[in-house]
């Protein structure tokens, strides 16, 4: 049962590091419910206020007397669809498309007790990453794994500029960033990075340009999903 998957996972969130010391993520807190868990299977539904892009996220909670163990099934609704899609379930972390959700729904597996009191919270990691000094947040590199040639990425508007950087998260292994494509009118202009050696990947145009679209190679193990944010240093355009 696809149910089983997930368990013990909001007790592995806690008691096992997921990431090296020093290198601990920032996690944004969505919702924060305190809840009574029925025995058996039971589905609540938690909109977001704003729709927003959340991957990865995860969902915890603190065990107690009253609050032991169950087992989580989410679903997401993106903005604009009128159904429930999967989400992946890697390192401990559920991974959504690049979209921007609207409601989770999590489906609660517990077989121990008639109910359980707890208090359960969904957080993100998305969008509370530190942004580079003088860079904005421009969108978003989805890639699920595996070798990708020229893969297009749409930014979430126009930038001038002539600073690009990608910055691999922390949850993200082994990741290899060739090549970053500009793609203007003009064609596509190919930058080589300036490093390849830190997490955070620079690349500096040739000259300052209008980007809405790029085009990037990467390398990863298969089926190790990242969402890698895109940060640009906006100049003033010439008129």
């Amino acid at each position: 049962m696809k149910l089983n998957l997930f368990s013990l996972v909001l007790s592995l969130l806690l008691a096992t590091p997921l990431f090296a010391q020093g290198n601990q993520p920032v996690w944004n807190n969505l919702k924060t419910m305190q809840m009574r868990i029925p025995y058996g299977q039971s589905v609540y539904s938690f909109p977001l206020t704003t729709p927003r892009r959340i991957t990865p996220f995860r969902i915890t909670f603190v065990p107690t007397r009253a609050c032991t163990r169950f087992s989580v099934y989410p679903r997401v609704r993106y903005q604009g669809s009128n159904t429930l899609s999967e989400v992946r379930f890697q390192n401990n972390l559920f991974v959504t498309d690049n979209k921007k959700v609207e409601l989770i729904e999590i489906n609660f597996v517990q077989n121990t007790y008639r109910w359980q009191d707890c208090s359960i919270s969904i957080q993100s990691m998305a969008t509370v990453a530190p942004v580079p000094p003088q860079r904005v947040f421009a969108g978003v590199v989805d890639h699920a794994g595996g070798f990708v040639n020229r893969k297009p990425v749409a930014l979430q508007g126009s930038y001038y500029t002539q600073d690009i950087e990608l910055v691999i998260p922390d949850y993200c292994s082994e990741y290899e960033v060739a090549d970053l494509g500009v793609v203007t009118s003009d064609g596509t202009t190919f930058v080589a990075p300036e490093s390849t050696r830190s997490r955070t990947i620079s690349y500096h145009l040739p000259q300052p340009m209008t980007v809405a679209s790029l085009e990037v190679s990467l390398l990863a193990p298969r089926a190790q999903s990242c969402q890698i944010p895109v940060y640009v240093r906006p100049l003033t355009s010439p008129r």
